[in-house]
């Protein structure tokens, strides 16, 4: 091989152990995060350059197949903070390649899951799904029972994404069990997250703080601050739906703060949504459309095709709240065909909710009363208690409307017994309108 060729791999080999080194440091939490990715930021044009000799050389020489093969695995947690969805993939591809081509099935394992993992950020759940299948499929064939606890984990995330909560619950409990016989507190940690958003999901809020409130433990004790910021995310939304709004507000600033001191850039377009959300029920809309739009920019820029379909929404029910109906509608629309084009179905359903509202203070009130129909569809189909109750209340409130008064009194009641289960704070309203429309009990 000529010299410059040589020259151009070990400079690969170098800057594949600088991009080591840095994430060997950044996992180990605490002092170290700020040096790592300040080493990280200083070197990672070298580090591109790299990977760039790595996989130019790949297919015809070995040592550089092995560094193509590495690069992204060495470093997987400063990339995940610092690459754009599209480039992330380009390396995924060409690590997964050059693992192939070197019969290293384990890493291949990894590979098929990261890949999953940002197909699914990008709203790809199809593509998501079928990586991660092929990632537990590798790791039970091999008998690694770390990247089988990992690949389950990831699949339950997808079942959640598309409405299955169920589904994903058993893939969440599989994780969880693995963890803890292997000993493995960062994965332990991430189960009892992810069964926590699944209890959520199901309008279990007391449980999912529950589970979340032990994993944002494992993830304290281990020096995890990227889980634990993810973690005070969904404390927050827990807490929010209980309509606990100033401890919500805390746990959302508190992982905003993580995420913007350790760069992580998804984190921060979650946590401004997070917030935004808050905001808006206080009443303090305005604030609200400030942090959707921070939010919105970011999530394009990232190429969060999910981040940005929830943004879209978050912003029209906000427009809404202020009166601009017209301007709601739109947004709420484009929100809408976004999460019916990645088939993320509990968005579906929250944005079919917010445009009926919309369309029935147009006026157009069996427009809406169609819009709650399909909203309630998908609710019952993927088991979302508060979102049904959301589509019967505005389903009631249409036909008092319309004076079909039998009709308004057995859509609320079938939403008051709703919320009475899940500790929702619309109880009382739905209370009065019961007695004031005179509805038997």
């Amino acid at each position: 091989m000529p010299s410059l060729h040589s020259a151009q791999l070990r400079h690969a080999v170098h800057f594949k152990d600088i991009l080591l080194a840095a994430d060997q440091s950044f996992a180990q939490g605490g002092e170290s995060v700020d040096s790592a990715l300040a080493q990280f930021d200083q070197e990672w044009p070298n580090i591109r350059l790299g990977q760039d000799y790595a996989l130019r050389y790949a297919s015809f020489n070995e040592t550089a197949a092995q560094l193509s093969a590495d690069y992204p695995g060495v470093g997987a947690n400063l990339l995940h903070l610092r690459q754009s969805s599209s480039e992330r993939i380009g390396w995924i591809e060409s690590a997964l390649t050059a693992a192939q081509r070197l019969g290293q099935r384990a890493t291949e394992s990894v590979y098929w899951s990261n890949l999953g993992l940002t197909h699914y950020t990008q709203g790809d759940l199809r593509r998501a799904l079928d990586c991660f299948e092929q990632a537990l499929a590798i790791a039970r064939e091999i008998s690694d029972r770390l990247r089988e606890a990992n690949a389950l984990g990831n699949l339950g995330v997808v079942y959640a994404g598309t409405g299955d909560v169920r589904q994903a619950m058993t893939r969440y409990e599989q994780q969880l069990a693995i963890t803890r016989e292997i000993g493995d507190r960062r994965g332990e940690g991430n189960a009892l997250g992810n069964l926590g958003s699944a209890y959520a999901d199901l309008g279990e809020f007391r449980k999912a703080i529950d589970y979340h409130e032990k994993c944002l433990q494992i993830h304290r004790d281990i020096g995890d601050r990227l889980g634990e910021s993810n973690t005070l995310g969904n404390l927050g939304n827990a807490y929010y739906s209980l309509g606990q709004f100033a401890p919500a507000i805390g746990y959302h600033e508190q992982a905003l703060s993580i995420d913007r001191a350790i760069g992580n850039q998804w984190g921060i377009g979650s946590d401004l949504s997070n917030l935004g959300i808050a905001y808006k029920d206080l009443g303090d809309t305005l604030q609200a459309i400030d942090y959707y739009q921070q939010a919105l920019a970011l999530d394009r820029e990232l190429g969060n095709v999910l981040g940005e379909a929830g943004d879209l929404v978050n912003r029209g029910n906000a427009y809404l709240a202020l009166g601009d109906v017209a301007q709601a509608i739109q947004l709420l629309e484009q929100g809408l065909l976004l999460a019916r084009a990645v088939g993320e179905r509990r968005l579906e359903n929250i944005a079919l909710g917010n445009l009926a509202e919309a369309r029935a203070r147009q006026g157009d009130l069996e427009q809406a009363l169609d819009l709650y129909q399909q909203q309630l569809t998908i609710t019952r189909e993927i088991e979302d208690p508060r979102n049904e109750a959301d589509a019967l209340w505005g389903r009631s409130r249409l036909f008092y409307q319309l004076g079909r008064q039998v009709q308004a009194c057995e859509q609320a009641q079938l939403a008051l017994q709703i919320w009475e289960k899940i500790e929702d704070r619309r109880v009382a309203e739905v209370r009065w309108s019961l007695a004031s429309w005179n509805c038997s009990a």
